[in-house]
């Protein structure tokens, strides 16, 4: 932002059109709307002092407007302008009294703060409206390909073959042999991908969809190595 300058500079005339400061209303807390001024930048030394001697304040130029907020986050704001300000008390500048008093490359140069474009509140909630888009097409897609894959006999018998061996390890019969090495839903697991090699599926593919087929059905979460 170019520095400012005093070209045409009429303290003066700003000073009548500035008779009576207003003062920002409070801001609700939780819920609700009010008025916010933030800092934009400080006067250079000649212009603050002038400014001092005519409004009896140190001010900066702000930028005053309206906001709705909800849980402290903006997530609306209106009727923004730049202004004079000291703490809560602003002093409203015509277009043509900005002109003059900071050059018209120094008024044109004033940026109007991030926050007030992008209110972070309504940023938020774009975010979320996004991801719940996105969450949703990923899991429909996710539905739709397991949705697909179980119409293929070759799965059906996979998910059978994981339930029933799944089934006989967790609850092995009265007298028979314990299994401690190895996890039952790694067995089972195993079991359904050997079978799924067998029947000509590659590898890396039956792995793949043998996890999504399984968690689709609500089976048991993929054990350790599962992709």
């Amino acid at each position: 932002m170019s520095y400012l300058h005093r070209s045409g500079l009429v303290v003066a005339s700003i000073a009548l059109w500035l008779a009576t400061p207003t003062t920002a209303s409070a801001i609700p807390i939780i819920f609700g709307h009010g008025e916010t001024i933030s800092h934009v930048k400080d006067l250079p030394g000649d212009l603050k002092q002038q400014a001092r001697a005519e409004l009896n304040q140190d001010v900066a130029i702000g930028f005053k407007y309206s906001h709705l907020h909800v849980f402290w986050l903006d997530v609306w704001s209106w009727d923004g302008e730049f202004v004079l300000y000291h703490d809560k008390q602003f002093w409203k500048l015509t277009q043509d009294q900005w002109t003059r008093f900071l050059g018209r490359e120094g008024y044109e140069a004033l940026e109007k703060p991030l926050l007030y474009r992008f209110p972070i509140g309504l940023v938020v909630v774009a975010a979320l409206i996004i991801w719940s888009i996105v969450y949703k097409w990923i899991t429909r897609k996710r539905t739709d390909q397991a949705t697909q894959l179980l119409q293929d006999p070759r799965y059906q018998e996979a998910v059978r073959l994981y339930g029933e061996k799944l089934t006989a390890a967790q609850n092995p019969s009265p007298g028979g042999p314990l299994d401690m090495t190895e996890k039952p839903e790694a067995a089972a697991f195993a079991a359904a991908l050997d079978y799924l090699q067998k029947e000509g599926v590659p590898p890396d593919e039956a792995k793949a969809n043998l996890v999504r087929v399984l968690s689709f059905a609500g089976m048991p979460a993929k054990p350790e190595g599962a992709t």
